[in-house]
């Protein structure tokens, strides 16, 4: 039904002659047959000045669908949503130019704004998106643009918990040793770690370690001397509905969000996870795992540097980190040189591209920038996969529970998952073939903070106080030798883990429980030069891996079926100290390791005439990531090591690539591929390979498994 046009009668000023209005009002009603006006309201509207079309009221103006939609999610609360409206973060493509990144913008209506990232997977800006689209249409718009690698929404990270101090288990700090009621101590055997880097007769220096968090108390007297206030920050939103008031300022405590003068909240992980990290040795509190205890490296052996990226306040009190804040978070221990990052959090989500943004992100600053980290498994007492943790570059933490300190009215006793142990993964405590090792988790004694202003000491419970665990034991190990890469500590960590459901790995406890005596000694073994050879890859898993073994429908083996999860991180009474399961795994001798390197030389012989250059051997390609689009697919594969000139990429409609295969040949640069105008709703079979030129000639690595797409309509 045709209306007349609003913004020809919607308000007249009052010099204008009534028959002019009259004049209007007939060629309007001669265009439509249908436009009725009532002639005493006409005129009434003429003499105040107004002309109003009585079926189409002058307030309302046509709304799409799309706009209710992005309506309502802005009203909604990001901690319900599990993003942040109105925002989307985007990763660029290396070889983007501004002009590039400009135009992918532009057609979503939007604008960069915040500060832009550098990191091995791209460039990651923020972008705040038009008032009229929803974030999932601007992730699917945004990924349409050869510009763009990674679209994505601004995604809320959890420390998988919900804390709130209780009397019972909350202590001041009125000079009470509370260190015998530290039983992960005794269990992961730090002090004889201590022990051992005092005696090693070396020259230590402390290693930088980040804890990327709530933010930790600065009048805390386990923390006030250990903290590197220089270098510490909080993540500021002064803002919450702008990106562009996103900054970092220095860190002023625990709980203050959204720039305000006052705490606002009082979860105090940020000053738990950083105690068991390094409280202050000597002060009659309590002990970090790499304090030193009463060593001649008593604090000395880390500086802690805290970001609190938890500082956007959601409508329910509660903090968040966003997935633009952990990354400004770990770029910024990055440039602040840490070698060890703890990250007791993380994104729970089914989002294939953040997934493999974080492997990117995590294997960049591993292998580039030497940071080990050190990543809470969840707290849902199931195989699902938690990101940064579940990456490969990253160690995944387990927690696990003892029962002489936890007691047997614990969930994990009265339900356990397998027999006859004293030492059990914790009730609440995610597992399966990504989680690499186990550390004590329940009942963990630490420094806290009681309502953003009593400093004192608490129990939690939870993966986010197993996690910092092993981060302080990873200190102490790059401590005692620098000169190990950050996968090469991981892997000691595995290959010197105490054995606890099955030799080797399992799925239940990743590679055992983290002894740190067993890693530093091997460290400085390998710094004295007791073996030649850096340590060796960890025991094959007992467990299979891969996404059939995530898809396992039920642990290995349990005798009683898993139960229902308690509240996680929720703070319980002190437990006694116990002692660290015996069992070790076999391993091999320093002798048998430094074999090959022992070898004899071999006799001299004559030399030999020039031998022509030999064949070059190209590595095999990674199986590559495709994403759909509309008519085309994006596909994007690992840098192959080794001798490398070029990509290939072939395509077709048949897994044989036979009919019609196309063949994309790319310098060594590029890492991805747009292809376009295909046929709509067609699989496509896509695969990759290396190429390396060398006297005129291409030498092909083999391809790599095929994937498969459709391609969008």
């Amino acid at each position: 039904m045709a209306r007349i046009d609003r913004s020809t009668l919607r308000c007249v000023g009052r010099a204008v002659p009534a028959v002019a209005l009259t004049a209007a009002l007939t060629v309007a009603a001669v265009v439509s047959e249908d436009a009725r006006i009532d002639p005493e309201r006409f005129f009434a509207a003429e003499r105040s000045g107004c002309i109003v079309d009585e079926r189409a009221p002058l307030a309302e103006t046509p709304v799409s669908e799309g706009e209710e939609q992005a309506a309502v999610e802005r009203a909604t609360d990001a901690e319900e949503l599990g993003y942040v409206p109105g925002q989307i973060v985007v990763v660029y493509e290396e070889d983007a130019t501004s002009s590039d990144r400009r135009e992918a913008a532009e057609e979503l209506g939007a604008e960069e704004v915040g500060q832009t990232v550098e990191v091995e997977a791209g460039s990651v800006v923020s972008l705040d998106i038009a008032e009229d689209m929803t974030v999932d249409d601007a992730v699917q718009a945004a990924r349409e643009s050869s510009a763009v690698k990674y679209a994505l929404p601004n995604y809320v990270a959890e420390t998988f918990d919900d804390v709130v101090a209780t009397e019972t288990s909350f202590t001041t700090v009125a000079g009470d040793d509370r260190v015998a009621d530290q039983w992960h101590l005794p269990f992961v055997k730090a002090p004889q770690a201590w022990e051992a880097l005092a005696s090693c007769g070396e020259a230590l220096e402390p290693v930088k370690v980040a804890v990327v968090d709530t933010g930790a108390s600065l009048s805390h007297p386990d923390l006030t001397a250990v903290v590197n206030r220089d270098r510490s920050i909080e993540v500021v939103w002064a803002d919450a509905t702008s990106l562009a008031s996103w900054t970092g300022l220095p860190l002023r405590g625990d709980g203050y969000t959204n720039g305000g003068a006052a705490v606002s909240e009082f979860t105090s992980h940020g000053t738990h996870v950083s105690g068991i990290v390094a409280a202050q040795a000597g002060n009659g509190g309590v002990l970090g795992v790499a304090s030193g205890g009463e060593t001649s490296y008593a604090n000395e052996l880390v500086d802690l540097v805290v970001i609190d990226a938890f500082s956007l306040l959601a409508s329910n009190g509660k903090p968040n980190a966003t997935l633009q804040d952990i990354v400004y978070a770990l770029d910024h221990a990055r440039q602040s040189e840490c070698r060890v990052v703890n990250m007791s959090l993380g994104f729970v989500s089914d989002d294939a591209d953040l997934a493999q943004f974080f492997d990117e992100l995590c294997r960049g600053l591993t292998e580039k920038d030497d940071m080990l980290l050190v990543c809470a498994a969840g707290n849902s007492n199931a195989r699902t996969k938690n990101y940064p943790a579940a990456c490969d570059a990253a160690l995944g933490v387990i927690s696990i529970s003892e029962r002489t300190a936890v007691g047997s009215s614990s969930l994990t006793f009265r339900r356990p998952f397998w027999r006859g142990s004293d030492v059990l993964r914790s009730s609440f405590s995610n597992y399966g073939s990504w989680c690499d090792v186990s550390a004590p988790g329940e009942s963990i004694l630490s420094t806290y903070v009681r309502s953003g202003v009593t400093d004192g000491y608490a129990t939690m419970s939870g993966t986010s106080m197993a996690s910092p665990v092993v981060a302080g034991i990873a200190a102490m190990v790059r401590a005692a030798h620098p000169s190990l890469s950050a996968t090469e500590v991981k892997e000691l960590l595995c290959l010197t883990a105490t054995d606890l459901y099955k030799a080797g790995k399992d799925e239940q406890t990743g590679y055992g429980a983290v002894d740190a005596e067993a890693a530093v000694q091997r460290a400085l073994a390998l710094r004295q030069g007791a073996t030649e050879q850096a340590p060796p890859a960890p025991a094959p898993e007992t467990n299979p891996t891969g996404p059939e073994a995530d898809a396992a429908p039920a642990p290995p083996a349990p005798e009683v079926e898993p139960s229902p999860s308690p509240a996680p991180e929720t703070p319980s009474s002190p437990a006694p100290s116990t002692p660290a399961p015996a069992t070790k795994r076999p391993q091999q001798s320093s002798e048998s390791q430094a074999g090959a390197a022992t070898k004899a030389p071999a006799a001299a012989q004559a030399p030999a005439a020039p031998a022509k250059a030999s064949k070059p051997t190209v590595k095999k390609a990674a199986r590559p990531t495709l994403r759909a689009m509309r008519r085309g697919f994006k596909v994007s594969w690992r840098k192959v090591s080794g001798k490398v000139s070029g990509y290939q990429v072939q395509y077709a409609l048949d897994k044989k690539f036979k009919k019609s295969p196309k063949i994309k040949t790319l310098s060594k640069g590029k890492k991805s591929l747009t292809v376009k105008k295909l046929k709509a709703k067609k699989r496509y079979y896509v695969r990759v390979r290396a190429y390396y030129r060398q006297d005129g000639q291409k030498y092909y690595g083999k391809w790599s498994p095929a994937r498969s797409v459709v391609t969008k309509k």
